[in-house]
């Protein structure tokens, strides 16, 4: 089996967002991500440790709580 580390990436897709992940197995790939935890006991997949690439937020990700991490999420 193949896996796909965050998901099918492009233009049209994002990493670690549920679409990515779709796009992934209907091209027969596996998924590898990584999965936090927030303040409030949330699981969020984000491998990074600020929220640039994909919110444009500069912020560093040190465990906010949900509704802080939430961005753009197209």
């Amino acid at each position: 089996m193949h896996l796909i580390h965050r998901g099918i990436v492009n233009k049209k897709y994002k990493e670690n967002l549920l679409n990515s992940f779709k796009q992934s197995f209907k091209k027969g790939f596996g998924i590898e991500t990584d999965i936090h935890a927030t303040k409030d006991y949330k699981f969020v997949c984000y491998h990074d440790f600020t929220l640039k690439k994909n919110f444009q937020k500069a912020a560093k990700y040190k465990k906010p709580k949900l509704s802080k991490s939430k961005g753009n999420q197209s």
